[in-house]
């Protein structure tokens, strides 16, 4: 099956510092998908709440970010689990699951190949259309989903579909009514959710699957990419309490710091801080891709749409294809030389060097982001 590194990841200055020389903070770094527009107000309340219980252990259940989730999603607080980020989860969900097999949509996450790789289970591969935009909501796509689960079931193997809402890194999502319905007709097998963008898109009240009772459904939410505090680490799942439990015992005894439980509870009962977000980051995706299609010379997926128009559908990264892989290549090396990096891909993740992602950030940086790719295309034609 290979190996993915947990390091092959964005975000990760340091060892872009030392690659490039320059200082970590001279580095705009595209390369990962955080609000742009920075941390809520009440931030430094949270780290110094956390500070004063510095001289304890922290609970090793979380248990008020538990009960500021149950009572968010009006459903039991069994039925969450939090730990140092949603990558930590996903990690845990195969081998605490116990499934033979794992199904991944490609292009998604690597994240996901990490936890099949570590449960040691089998890993079935549904390789999306690029012609259909890497659509998770084509028709061809849950016919073929559908013929996988048919097949492990008639093998009585009891198999994990990961599925990205929106998926990473082309964006889309699953229509939660095509979701219900597999869970439904395949009631022996598990669907785990990422829902790690979903608060990025308008409305995620209304797509996501928290508060769900489903047995076999498992939501899985980062809340470091929101909130923009990625070093706090911090995510939860949502699932049947037995899952939750199975899950809990695969992770370390304190999965939660006492700084990251108290952003965990405010974060939760914060009500206004994402829908303002939300509203400035449409309006700043709308310009940004608008900028971008003017060049012609690469292809933006930004949710189930690709092309020259902007749409609002996708999350806060975009994916561009060069169309060549030394094309991809020469772009993506001509940032990094100008201090700017890029996420880029490797097969095992679907893609090749063709295609990069970006994050879609505040108006300054992105329009750095658009001087130095024009210099570069002026430099690097194909």
């Amino acid at each position: 099956m290979g190996t993915i590194s947990h390091r092959h990841h964005g975000g990760n200055l340091t060892e872009l510092a030392a690659l490039t020389g320059l200082p970590a903070e001279k580095i705009l770094d595209f390369s990962a998908n955080i609000n742009p527009f920075g941390p809520p107000p009440w931030l430094a309340e949270a780290l110094e709440e956390g500070s004063r219980a510095i001289t304890q252990y922290p609970d090793p259940d979380a248990t008020r970010a538990r009960q500021a989730a149950a009572e968010r999603f009006q459903t039991r607080m069994e039925s969450f689990v939090f730990a140092d980020g949603a990558d930590s989860l996903l990690f845990a969900l195969p081998r605490a699951l116990g499934v033979k097999a794992c199904l991944t949509m490609l292009p998604t996450y690597s994240g996901y190949k990490r936890g099949v790789l570590r449960a040691g289970v089998s890993e079935l591969v549904l390789n999306l259309d690029p012609g259909e935009n890497f659509s998770l909501a084509s028709k061809k796509t849950l016919f073929a989903v559908i013929q996988a689960l048919k097949d492990m079931t008639d093998r009585n193997q009891r198999c994990a579909v990961f599925i990205g809402a929106p998926n990473n890194p082309a964006g889309g999502i699953m229509p939660r009514e095509s979701i219900l319905s597999l869970a439904s007709s395949f009631a022996q097998h598990y669907f785990i959710i990422d829902e790690s963008f979903i608060e990025f898109l308008p409305n995620p009240e209304a797509l996501t699957l928290i508060g769900r009772r489903s047995p076999n459904i498992i939501t899985v939410r980062s809340m470091t990419k929101t909130f923009a505090v990625p070093g706090a680490r911090l995510g939860f799942m949502h699932a049947d309490p037995k899952i939750c439990a199975a899950v809990r015992a695969e992770l370390p005894a304190w999965p939660v710091s006492s700084f990251a439980e108290a952003i965990a509870v405010r974060a939760l009962r914060d009500t206004g801080f994402l829908p303002a977000a939300r509203e400035l980051l449409r309006t700043e995706a709308d310009w940004f891709i608008s900028q971008l299609a003017e060049s012609g010379a690469f292809r933006i997926f930004h949710g189930d749409s690709a092309g020259n128009s902007a749409s609002r559908n996708g999350a806060n990264f975009l994916l561009l294809d060069f169309f060549q892989d030394e094309f991809g290549l020469k772009v993506s090396s001509s940032l990094f030389d100008r201090g700017i990096a890029v996420r880029q891909f490797s097969t095992e993740e679907g893609l090749s060097k063709r295609y990069m992602r970006i994050a879609i950030k505040n108006r300054i940086d992105n329009s750095r982001f658009l001087d130095a790719l024009a210099a570069v295309m002026q430099e690097n034609q194909p």
